[in-house]
């Protein structure tokens, strides 16, 4: 009897083990299942355009790859040795940075607002920097310059023109850092400064005019479905039509679409989201050849909040979007969902006043202005 039991012991103990394995490989079959279905959800496929929503980044393409945060990433800059040419003018010996050498931009005919400068005095001395760069006193520039930046502190014109400044001189690390400046402040504070900051930290020469807009995509109306609240929070979807242009051959791959999402916080201020986004490609294969309109669809998602989280991050509800729709790395068309989005611009200072006139007769005898 005690013969019996003992064989009949191991064979019980194995066929348990087995069974116990098998329940083991099943349940991880069905994680890698889970995460592989996640990913494919998540990942445009290889003719599925690139988007990038803020927060998070997707990862792009090495030839889409947008500029870091430079918010996060300081830029030091060692201090140059500087000295003087036979014409007096400073040169350098630091010439290390990751920009080539290019003409400092004009911006004269730029008619973007951001790059207004209210104080007429603060202008004057923007314009005499500029005048002295053409006559190649570059000296002299840096110097009206400098006094302009330090009367009117990060104005992105100002810093545009002490970047190319330097650019011309050969001073490439500090006309990198001021350009690196411009860039960290981003489209809606930068405008068109922005652009050209993009392009010399790109590499490309900011002297060559931009590719026409929507040459070959342009936006069309965006549809806004906001769900009903629930106990997950609040959801929105955007319907983003992309409509390319007759008779081009177009890629999925040359396309970037950048999408900033925005709060309002406690009901007064807006500012960038806190929220999660999602995205899903309902017209796929996105080639134009069939159709001339492919559509994305981008989802906010803000989770409910903890009382920490309102009391560290304030009330948040969602308030709108700005979009920009690059191809082959040149924008195409943008779109911003609302008026105050888009007059979300640089702050000027307040002006300094200027000195009353001298008072007395205006006559030949006691002229005003002496």
């Amino acid at each position: 009897m005690a013969d019996k039991v003992l064989s009949a012991q191991p064979a019980k103990l194995g066929h348990t083990f087995l069974n116990a394995m098998w329940i083991a490989g099943f349940l991880a079959i069905l994680q890698i299942v889970a995460v592989a279905v996640a990913v494919i959800k998540r990942t445009p496929a290889a003719d599925q355009p690139v988007v990038t929503t803020s927060p998070p980044a997707l990862s792009v393409p090495a030839e889409t790859e947008p500029l870091p945060n430079l918010e996060s990433t300081p830029v030091t800059t060692p201090p140059a040795e500087t000295v003087t040419n036979a014409a007096g003018t400073p040169e350098s010996s630091e010439t290390t940075s990751n920009i080539a050498r290019f003409p400092a931009p004009d911006f004269s005919e730029v008619s973007d607002p951001v790059g207004k400068i209210d104080d007429s005095l603060i202008s004057r001395l923007v314009e005499t920097g500029i005048d002295d760069r053409r006559r190649g006193d570059l000296a002299g520039a840096l110097e009206a310059l400098h006094d302009a930046d330090e009367n009117l502190p990060g104005h992105p014109r100002i810093l545009s023109e002490l970047a190319g400044t330097y650019g011309e001189l050969g001073r490439m690390a500090e006309a990198e850092e001021y350009w690196r400046r411009v860039a960290a402040m981003g489209r809606i504070v930068a405008g068109s400064f922005y652009q050209t900051a993009d392009k010399v930290l790109r590499g490309e020469d900011p002297t060559i005019p931009e590719v026409e807009l929507g040459k070959y995509l342009k936006l069309g109306k965006v549809r806004v479905r906001k769900l009903p609240v629930s106990a997950e929070g609040e959801k929105v979807s955007l319907l983003i039509p992309i409509i390319g242009k007759a008779g081009e051959k177009l890629a999925a791959k040359d396309l970037d679409m950048r999408v900033y999402f925005y709060d309002l916080i406690n009901g007064k201020t807006p500012g960038a989201t806190t929220a999660t986004t999602s995205w899903d490609y309902p017209s796929h294969p996105y080639d134009w050849q069939e159709r001339r309109t492919e559509e994305l669809e981008i989802i906010y998602h803000q989770p409910v909040f903890t009382v920490e989280q309102k009391r560290n991050l304030g009330e948040r509800v969602y308030f709108g979007y700005v979009i920009e729709l690059y191809y082959r790395n040149q924008l195409q068309d943008s779109v911003v969902s609302s008026d105050q989005l888009r007059s979300l611009r640089f702050p000027v200072s307040e002006p300094v006043e200027e000195p009353p006139p001298p008072q007395g007769p205006d006559t030949s005898l006691f002229p005003i202005n002496r």
